[in-house]
């Protein structure tokens, strides 16, 4: 069993970052120093935030040659991907995998899972953090991008001046214990920063309900999880909330032999935006392990025993659902709250998320935003392409705009083209699909041929001659299309301008197994008046292709298993040339690899519709 040798992790990530971490204001004192030697300084660009979106935006408007300033509370670079999020959280990912060798499952058996010896996590996760940090340093300073370190407000201004924000300095004393950012110069004066164009990328933290008795160690969000006093393996974990954060760390512990989780969500199914075939292969391979899922099931109360080693949660429905150990996700608040985003008309969401138009500017001309602060995707590798684009947007000439309200009532007009399109419809939020296969229609029962990655397809043919692309109907940009701006590096595609050709931007899901997709999911093609065809899988993973019979055009990929998120790129380029499934019929892969099921679906398909 893994007991406390094994898999101390919260509290070892937290001690390990602490320990090898650099820090910002450290290694760029001397930057610093001269930005906060004026009360005030002007930018053409302040960004702030320093996360995947903030770095790119930062480094991409620099090669435009503009002045650059990023203001952050915390003193490390890389903001919640690296301190709470993404990195943090796939290694505790991958510290389970090889703790439990689940990988090796399909050689010794699942009865064979055993805990091995320990791993220096901390030391693993330190080493990969310093070594990224460094590189974004590096990679700022080179550019001549400066650092604050402190919080940001937005100050009331008069029309036709720009927007100005307060950095004030970061009270150690009131943060050290609970907040992630832990090296604020004690005697950083306040600053007044002035700038052409705003780009709001603060990032998001875990919702936390005020009647759940929070305490780190039996109740925890997923920052408590890895930083707060989690010292144990639970072993009965209820986990509250279905979504991405609550699905991969239910999947985590679930493979941990001895544990036992159940998953509780309002909603009637699990990652309601992804392929439903896909999430049902997901649930099954869990529901092996013991997992539970109650779903359509709202939590009204949560309660700790008075011997504070049992949790109940109390449902609507009268059920009561006991275990040693809640994580409740139910969802992430933007970090906008202490912005006093309102003084320049800019007004987050209820949850703190901010909205954009198709270039991320918010409501107010020339104050961006992007990342997890504008909602889905909210991944790292999205993130980074959103700064990318809104950086684009801000400097190119096809992006240039006035800061006045008439330019930027004119543009909501149509006077000023901003875009090339409107956001495709990239998700079920509402979880609703016309399929009707299940699980065991899709092949997947014991006793099959195991194998991660198995060949599989799904053809999606067409009920009635269509007269449109459905790709090219919902907005999808590929990167063949005419040019009509220009940048750093010349000529720019449209679609890296706008929000449209998000569709074709991956998603990994990094379950056990992992789940990655890009394009459209079936039941978006069955509203689009595409039919649903058959697919084939094994047990521990499947591909599945979604194309037009008629032009044979590829209109989505959906893979699970281990590998999925690796091989979801190969689809993606072929999506993003506008390319069809018989590419996959000729092209020659390497044998044996994971790649090669791309052929083998796509032969799959092609031979169920009598094309092959």
């Amino acid at each position: 069993m893994l007991g406390r040798r094994h898999l101390r992790l919260g509290e070892a990530l937290s001690r390990g970052l602490q320990r090898h971490a650099p820090s910002l204001c450290g290694r760029a004192s001397s930057t610093q120093a001269a930005a906060l030697a004026k009360s005030s300084a002007h930018y053409d660009l302040v960004i702030v935030g320093s996360g995947p979106a903030a770095q790119k935006c930062a480094i991409e408007s620099a090669k435009y040659g503009k002045s650059v300033c990023i203001v952050d509370k915390s003193s490390q670079l890389g903001g919640v991907c690296v301190h709470t999020g993404t990195i943090p959280s796939k290694t505790f990912r991958e510290a389970v995998l090889h703790l439990t060798g689940w990988r090796h499952q399909g050689f010794y058996g699942r009865s064979s899972q055993r805990a091995r010896a320990a791993v220096a996590i901390p030391d693993v996760l330190a080493r990969v953090e310093a070594k990224e940090t460094e590189v974004v340093r590096d990679q700022l300073q080179r550019e001549g991008i400066e650092l604050i370190s402190g919080t940001a407000r937005f100050l009331p201004g008069s029309e036709g001046e720009p927007h100005r924000v307060m950095v004030l300095r970061t009270s150690e004393k009131t943060e050290a214990k609970t907040s992630v950012y832990r090296h604020i110069e004690a005697s950083l004066p306040s600053v007044t920063l002035s700038a052409d164009r705003f780009l709001v990328a603060c990032g998001t933290r875990p919702l936390r309900r005020p009647d759940v008795p929070f305490d780190g160690s039996r109740v925890f969000d997923s920052d408590q999880l890895l930083w707060g006093g989690v010292d144990r393996v639970p072993r009965d974990l209820i986990v509250v909330g279905a979504g991405v954060i609550g699905m991969e760390y239910a999947s985590m512990i679930n493979v941990i032999p001895g544990t036992t989780v159940t998953v509780i969500d309002p909603r009637d199914e699990v990652l309601g935006f992804a392929d439903r075939e896909v999430t049902q292969a997901l649930c099954y391979s869990m529901r092996k392990n013991g997992a539970r899922f109650l779903l359509g099931e709202k939590v009204k109360s949560v309660e700790k025993m008075a011997d504070g080693t049992v949790v109940v949660a109390h449902l609507l429905s009268g059920k009561r659902v006991k275990g040693d150990a809640l994580l409740y996700a139910m969802g992430r608040l933007g970090n906008t709250d202490s912005l006093n985003l309102e003084a320049i008309g800019v007004d987050p969401d209820e949850r703190g998320l901010l909205n954009v138009d198709d270039s991320y500017q918010t409501a107010q001309a020339g104050v961006y935003a992007c990342g997890d602060v504008i909602g889905y995707p909210a991944l790292a590798s999205t993130s980074m392409e959103q700064g990318v684009r809104a950086a684009h947007h801000m400097w190119s000439d096809h992006g240039a705009l006035a800061t006045d309200a008439a330019a930027k009532a004119a543009a909501a007009e149509g006077a000023i083209e901003d875009s090339t399109g409107s956001v495709g419809d990239s998700s079920d939020s509402d979880g609703d699909s016309d399929s009707d296969s299940d699980v065991e229609e899709a092949g997947i029962e014991d006793g099959e041929e195991r194998g991660a990655l198995e060949s599989a397809a799904t053809v999606a043919a067409a009920s009635q001659p269509s007269q449109q692309d459905p790709v090219a109907a919902a907005g999808t940009t590929t990167l063949n299309e005419a040019t009509s701006s220009t940048g750093p590096y010349g000529s720019i595609p449209m679609g890296l301008l706008d929000r449209s050709s998000e569709l074709l931007f991956p998603y990994g899901i990094y379950t056990i197994p992992e789940i990655s997709m890009v394009g459209k999911t079936e039941a978006q093609l069955t509203r689009a008046h595409l039919a649903k065809g058959q697919m084939l899988g094994g047990v521990d993973g499947f591909l599945k292709l979604l194309f037009d019979t008629n032009t044979l055009k590829l209109l989505g990929v959906h893979a699970f298993g281990e590998g999925a998120t690796e091989i979801i790129h190969i689809g993606q380029v072929v999506m993003a040339q506008g390319g069809s499934v018989d590419y996959f019929r000729t092209a020659v892969f390497n044998y044996p690899t994971l790649a090669e099921a791309y052929n083998v679906a796509a032969r799959d398909g092609l031979r169920k519709v009598g094309i092959i």
